[in-house]
């Protein structure tokens, strides 16, 4: 995955969980838009092979970006609720 963001580093302060949510709204909307595009791809009648393959590779991306959005995610929430005082 590559990632146009720097990691931030973990802080209970409320700027630093801002950046981190707006970071993963902003991939996940990356992500939404390219799962339309693969549907307006993939519904079409006059689908190619060729643009079914292509659209099955980018399936492959689309999921290994979620999957580390998700997996990035947890580590982040885990390190803010682990931060805070009990």
């Amino acid at each position: 995955m590559i990632d146009d963001h720097p990691t931030v580093p973990p802080s209970t302060d409320a700027t630093v969980f801002a950046e981190c949510t707006d970071r993963m709204v902003r991939q996940m909307n990356v992500i939404a838009l390219q799962l339309n595009t693969l549907r307006y791809v993939l519904d079409r009648d006059d689908a190619t092979a060729d643009a079914a393959s292509v659209a099955s590779t980018v399936v492959s991306a689309v999921i290994g970006r979620l999957d580390a959005l998700i997996h990035d995610t947890g580590l982040t929430m885990l390190t803010v609720t682990g931060e805070l005082p009990r």
